[in-house]
């Protein structure tokens, strides 16, 4: 089974009515494989979902930015889950690194969030990674396994409608796209090393994740 691709673009605090539906006029002209290859989504800020989904290509999808822990209340400023459900919006973003370090978004917040999220339909984009702070202190896997791990802590199973971004300051699809010196995260223990392209790939995946490969993973591999 080929892989498929996942593009997503986050667009912050950023944005007028304007500007927005010019972005959108863009990604409306845009070419790319069919939407059984690669899947688009896009996260305006809050006041523009209903614009941009109403006005977005159909194979193109939103998600909102982020949504509160539980249930709709008496949190002035909060979405909650089954408003954005209500809008019809099928992603949410949660965890970002912005909410994380200037909200003070613990570990286990981020992963009743998710937990929540999925309980109400909604796929997550959710986020991990460390501080150039943390890299440069030689703390990446440590930071980034316990991010995870509140996660994962917080589900009653696996769900397929979840995705981690990451790191905080410099993204990558793979590990063995970062080469050396304080750019480089060292591979977690049970990646593997494609026969075909030389790709390194994380323990989890069956298949090369270098674009145009698709190898399948050896039977006995190791880092």
């Amino acid at each position: 089974m080929a892989r498929k691709f996942f593009v997503g673009g986050n667009w912050k605090c950023n944005g007028t009515s304007e500007e927005v539906q010019k972005i959108v006029s863009t990604l409306n002209d845009g070419k790319i494989e069919s939407p059984e290859a690669v899947e688009v989504v896009v996260s305006p800020p809050f006041v523009f979902l209903p614009l941009v989904k109403s006005s977005l290509r159909p194979d193109f999808h939103v998600a909102a930015q982020n949504c509160w822990v539980k249930k709709g209340g008496a949190f002035t400023g909060e979405i909650s889950a089954e408003m954005l459900v209500n809008l019809g919006i099928p992603w949410v973003i949660i965890g970002h690194s912005e909410r994380r370090l200037l909200l003070n978004e613990s570990n286990e917040f981020v992963g009743d969030k998710v937990a929540y999220a999925l309980s109400k339909g909604l796929k997550v984009i959710a986020c991990v990674g460390e501080t150039l702070e943390q890299r440069e202190s030689g703390s990446t896997l440590e930071v980034v396994a316990a991010q995870t791990k509140a996660i994962a802590a917080a589900l009653p199973f696996s769900d397929p409608r979840i995705g981690l971004h990451g790191p905080l300051d410099q993204l990558s699809d793979t590990v063995g796209n970062r080469t050396s010196g304080k750019d480089k995260v060292d591979a977690p223990e049970g990646s593997w090393t494609c026969d075909k392209c030389n790709n390194l790939n994380y323990p989890f995946r069956n298949m090369c994740n270098r674009k145009g490969c698709g190898s399948e993973k050896p039977s006995s591999s190791s880092k």
